[in-house]
């Protein structure tokens, strides 16, 4: 969920962000348009795998590793760099234990991770390239720019092409409005209110290939310890069965472990709840990864990424909703000031709605990263989910 501070948008009160992810379900099972990057070279048994060939502009995500499953080579030209080996060229893991990690620090884009304030180019150091594309504004091969927006605005990428234009174009609309986003958010985990929780099956020491699970922790009842004492109830809604704890509706299928470097796929789809105040925004995360960097002693993690694609209708539609829970004048979607407001999310558009480029079409979607790191966290009982508010525009 993202949890959001409330800030004001011509007279009314909006929200400004944390994070919540509910639901997830495979999309595909590779990068998005173009060919894919090269293989990574033969490694020796848990080495690095090599730099791989010349592709033709495929994305970035799962590459090839070497023999014994070495980190996936640099992705072809146009390609981003592959994540952790995998594919079968990873042992599976076994007879680890299950570790549990909870989310204690969400980094939306205006902090570096170091948690330095950096408003105008924290969002660079959080996504992943998920076009295969390196953008600048005179870039051509795009899709279109919609509702007006300028391509200097939502062309160029961040750094090695990454793909962020909800950090670079939507971050900054609540930032002028509510400078302490990141602080209010962060505070909400601290205080116990919620957090996210990450499952992964039989993690050992070697390198290696296993499952993992991702839980919305609901309202652990106090402030959190963050050193493995934490028992999380699971928030029902994040499961297909409340009956079955197990049965968490985002699991990634395939989580490679590589030197301590956690990349959980395939591609699915991570459902983004946005709570502002009494109302919840469900905003479905397409092309999702998630990656991270486990401490030596799996009792914690860094450097961890959320990637992917939100499309622009349900973006807007969304938040044209919990404007009229402010003020119901906002129920007329004729309004003027709402339609103002969500022109702007449209023209953060930079990208298709499956994770590619189209430059006979208009972007349809906006890419977004967000960063976090992880503490040692248990499991416990399923709760049930808070029931959604009433539809202020439904007499």
């Amino acid at each position: 969920m993202l949890r959001f501070g409330l800030i004001r948008v011509g007279g009314v009160m909006m929200a400004a962000a944390a994070l919540a992810l509910t639901a997830c379900s495979p999309t595909v099972t590779g990068g998005g348009g173009g060919g894919s990057g090269g293989s990574g070279g033969s490694g020796g048994s848990g080495a690095q795998g090599g730099t791989g060939g010349i592709g033709t502009g495929g994305t970035g995500g799962i590459g090839t590793g070497g023999t014994g499953g070495g980190i996936g080579g640099t992705g072809g030209t146009g390609g981003g760099t592959g994540g952790g080996g995998q594919g079968g060229s990873l042992p599976a893991c076994i007879d680890g234990p299950e570790v549990v990690l909870a989310v204690d620090r969400i980094l939306i884009g205006d902090t570096d991770p170091n948690g330095t304030p950096n408003p105008t180019n924290g969002w660079k150091q959080y996504g992943r390239n998920i076009d295969g594309l390196v953008s600048t504004k005179e870039s051509v091969g795009l899709c279109k720019p919609a509702a007006g927006g300028s391509p200097a605005s939502s062309y160029p990428d961040g750094p090695n092409g990454i793909d962020n234009s909800f950090g670079k174009n939507v971050l900054p609309i609540f930032l002028g409005l509510a400078s302490d986003v990141s602080t209010t958010s962060n505070e909400r985990i601290g205080n116990g209110e919620f957090t996210y929780l990450l499952s992964i099956s039989s993690l050992g020491q070697e390198a290696c290939a296993t499952s993992s699970k991702l839980y919305l922790g609901a309202n652990l009842g106090h402030q959190p310890f963050f050193d493995g004492s934490d028992v999380w109830p699971i928030d029902a809604s994040s499961l297909t069965d409340p009956a079955d704890p197990t049965s968490a509706v985002c699991e990634f299928s395939t989580t490679a472990i590589e030197q301590g470097f956690v990349e959980a796929g395939p591609p699915g789809q991570l459902d983004l709840l946005l709570r502002i105040s009494d109302f919840d925004m469900v905003l479905p995360i397409h092309h999702a990864r998630i990656s991270m960097v486990l401490d030596a002693d799996h009792m914690g993690a860094t450097a961890g990424q959320i990637a992917g694609v939100i499309d622009t209708q349900d973006l807007t539609d969304e938040v044209a909703r919990v404007l009229a829970a402010y003020d119901e004048t906002f129920c007329d979607s004729n309004s003027p000031t709402l339609q103002s407001i969500l022109n702007q999310l449209r023209q953060a558009s930079d990208i298709m709605s499956d994770g590619t480029q189209d430059p006979t079409k208009q972007c349809n979607a906006i890419s977004v990263g967000i960063g976090f790191t992880m503490k040692s966290a248990q499991l416990g009982a399923v709760v049930p989910a808070a029931p959604p508010p009433p539809d202020p525009c439904v007499p």
